[in-house]
């Protein structure tokens, strides 16, 4: 036996092997990430936003600098004195919450929010409804591992 013979038996795989098993492991990992992506679309930086048919959201994100809803790193800042048509979806660590503001009702900014904790199947609806006073302001809201911290304008709202 040669040594060339002798190298390939003792490695297993010779070079035109390997490189015939990276690319089938390519096309793989390819294949099942377009199946994942086509189950579990990701925002990409846009608010994408599924709602079931019966509650369906019409508002558009405001991307400007000004925007109603702000978001940083720690915490949600909400205007509602200024209380402007916006929706964005804040991701967090173990899940997600999604503010919808609708606008002004007369002296009350109305929106809906909604979330979810883990939940890939999660439909989108914003069961939480709320009606908090122009005279509120800028609030504050911190972000945790499970979503948006919505608990001081609970008296506003109703499920």
């Amino acid at each position: 036996m040669n040594n060339v013979d002798m190298r390939r038996n003792q490695n297993g795989f010779g070079a035109i092997e390997i490189l015939i098993l990276i690319a089938v492991i390519t096309v793989l990992a390819v294949a099942g990430w377009l199946i994942y992506t086509a189950k579990y679309p990701s925002p990409s930086g846009k608010t994408q936003i599924s709602r079931n048919p019966s509650n369906t959201a019409t508002t558009q994100p405001d991307n400007s600098a000004a925007r109603t809803l702000q978001d940083s790193k720690d915490q949600v800042t909400i205007d509602f004195a200024k209380c402007t048509a916006d929706i964005n979806r804040f991701n967090v660590a173990f899940g997600s919450t999604t503010i919808e503001i609708k606008g002004k009702d007369a002296d009350v900014c109305l929106l809906n929010y909604g979330g979810e904790t883990e939940n890939p199947n999660w439909d989108g609806k914003l069961d939480t409804s709320c009606r908090v006073p122009v005279s509120e302001g800028k609030k504050q809201f911190s972000k945790n591992n499970y979503g948006v911290s919505l608990g001081s304008i609970d008296q506003f709202c109703s499920n």
